[in-house]
């Protein structure tokens, strides 16, 4: 069956006679791999869409779980991050760590979307581009559930709902919602 969706090349393998494997990040399926025989060497508009940082619409055929990119048409790309190594460097870490934790096939707009928001902000941004790229971290761990499971651990061990700040020093989690309350720690048993 033949379909259409908006996507990020995270990642681009050669393989043999000029063919590729890509890792996209879709809208519509999620983190999907994808055979591709467009070439750069062709010097069209979907060899442009095939790069990694290019946000794309592909046409493609899908067979159960296999998607074979029919053609592509560059919507907007961001490969002029990598004329800064900085924003390159972060830029890289931030697909392959949204490479690894995504599942291939489940669809997450909200890091799509976050994705999408980090390149566009790490683009226009002239310094401090770890900051970016640790925000968008803690980002993923809240859509993830990362700080929820924290959460439980802080309830189940300390009998709160949820803390407010974590004093690595101390080994201390502060709770509270009010100003006066949020002050008060409970150290570790």
């Amino acid at each position: 069956m033949y379909t259409e969706t908006d996507g990020l090349v995270i990642k681009k393998v050669g393989l043999a006679n000029g063919k590729n494997m890509l890792t996209v990040l879709t809208r519509k399926f999620g983190k999907i791999s994808a055979a591709s025989n467009i070439t750069e060497k062709n010097r069209t508009k979907s060899s442009m869409a095939v790069r990694p940082f290019s946000y794309s619409r592909f046409e493609m055929y899908r067979n159960t779980d296999n998607y074979n990119i029919v053609s592509g048409e560059l919507l907007k790309s961001y490969y002029k991050i990598g004329e800064d190594i900085d924003k390159y460097v972060q830029a890289a870490y931030v697909l392959e760590y949204t490479e690894k934790i995504l599942t291939e096939g489940t669809p997450s707009a909200q890091i799509y979307s976050l994705v999408l928001e980090y390149l566009e902000m790490l683009a226009a941004r002239k310094a401090s581009y770890s900051t970016l790229t640790i925000a968008y971290q803690l980002k993923t761990l809240k859509i993830h559930g990362g700080c929820a499971a924290f959460d439980a651990v802080c309830k189940l061990r300390y009998g709160r709902k949820s803390f407010r700040f974590f004093n690595r020093g101390r080994g201390t989690f502060m709770f509270g919602l009010s100003k006066a309350n949020c002050c008060r720690s409970v150290t570790k048993k």
